[in-house]
């Protein structure tokens, strides 16, 4: 009688250890699945970061470029101004 409770405990330990191991490999697979689409949007977010820098330098370089077509229709559009006011013949360079 007590070899038959000891092996009636024996297949229920026996299968609840098969259920938690398959429960941890379970875990483990949503964890490597988990952690590869982290690593995907790491990837993704560097990349994105490196646009934006792009993006930036080709802005401040196109700002800077409009300043400086402003800074020189700015000298013509004075430089008119003064040969319309002035008496005497004035070259604009």
């Amino acid at each position: 009688m007590q070899i038959t409770i000891l092996r009636t405990e024996q297949t229920q330990l026996s299968r609840s250890l098969e259920k938690e191991r398959q429960r941890a490999s379970e875990s483990r697979q949503e964890y490597l699945t988990i952690k590869e689409e982290a690593a995907m949007q790491e990837g993704r977010a560097k990349q994105l970061e490196e646009e934006i820098k792009e993006l930036r330098a080709k802005h401040k370089k196109e700002l800077q470029e409009a300043a400086e077509h402003r800074e020189l229709l700015e000298k013509v559009v004075n430089c008119d101004s003064f040969r319309k006011n002035s008496w005497t013949t004035y070259v604009c360079y």
